[in-house]
């Protein structure tokens, strides 16, 4: 869904900069590369969530009582 949203932003911010012709260039590419920034970005995201809700989970490992406040705040991406 967030790659959703920022690729329809991406649209809409090259279709602004068409539109206005104030010396930018609308260019597919930025579309294009600000999506795949978005797809990376959600997949680590998911790595991070796996990585602590395992952590979380088991209770094992010295780190798992680090892992809440990570676990807690990837959770407000989740939908």
């Amino acid at each position: 869904m967030a790659v959703v949203g920022c690729l329809a932003l991406s649209v809409v911010i090259e279709a602004a900069q068409l539109v206005m012709n104030a010396g930018r260039v609308a260019d597919v590419d930025d579309v294009l590369f600000n999506t795949a920034g978005a797809l990376t970005g959600c997949l680590m995201a998911q790595a991070a969530w796996a990585v602590t809700r395992q952590g979380v989970e088991s209770g094992a490992g010295r780190h798992a009582a680090r892992a809440r406040p990570v676990r807690s705040w990837l959770g407000q991406f989740r939908g």
